[in-house]
């Protein structure tokens, strides 16, 4: 959980800092919805990354574990 915490925060500095020019530029893919600029893309992983830790956190809890935090 510790390097999630970490990769998140470096996350964030890097996007708080970049340039609105680079988060309009062309990604090197496009989201499932077609958009294919940077800001869309971030934005696609960063609802598709919390859609899985949701799946997990939803596991744990039957199998009466402990939640992610």
């Amino acid at each position: 959980m510790a390097d999630f915490v970490a990769v998140g925060k470096r996350l964030t500095v890097t996007v708080s800092a970049a340039e609105l020019d680079s988060l309009a530029a062309e990604a090197p893919f496009a989201t499932p919805m077609g958009h294919n600029d940077t800001a869309s893309v971030l934005s696609f992983l960063h609802v598709h990354e919390a859609y899985h830790i949701g799946q997990l956190v939803l596991i744990r809890r039957l199998q009466e574990m402990a939640g992610l935090a």
